[in-house]
């Protein structure tokens, strides 16, 4: 792969290089989900266990699962979260001031969208007998 393919402003870009990485571009996040497997396993539990116990990113759910023994790396933790986001088990927790709330991710000290559980997610906990 040539370098300047990915460069926007190159004039050999080709669209079909990946330029950007799938949080910054929504596209690119679509067609990832529509690969990205549905079955729920044990990671998913514990991902919406831990949005329960803390109100945390994607990615700091995603290295509690690793730590925790669910998944071998980060990133499979990180799919898990959006998969049950996916499925209306969690969704984006809104401050007090009406805005989106962030919280800094461990590893990258960047920020990230804060999730919450919602009802759809308590009742799957309940029916698999977490609590």
């Amino acid at each position: 792969m040539d370098s300047d393919q990915t460069n926007l402003f190159h004039p050999n870009f080709d669209p079909a290089v990946q330029p950007f990485c799938r949080n910054s571009d929504p596209v690119t996040s679509a067609d990832a989900a529509k690969s990205r497997s549905t079955e729920i396993k044990d990671v998913h539990y514990f991902v919406l266990r831990h949005h329960l116990q803390f109100r945390d990113t994607d990615r700091n759910a995603g290295e509690a699962a690793v730590k925790a023994g669910h998944a071998a790396e980060w990133e499979e933790g990180r799919r898990a979260s959006r998969t049950v986001k996916e499925k209306g088990w969690i969704e984006t927790f809104i401050d007090e001031n009406g805005k989106p709330a962030r919280a800094v991710n461990n590893s990258t000290g960047k920020k990230g969208l804060r999730h919450r559980i919602t009802e759809e997610g308590s009742a799957a906990l309940l029916e698999k007998g977490i609590s």
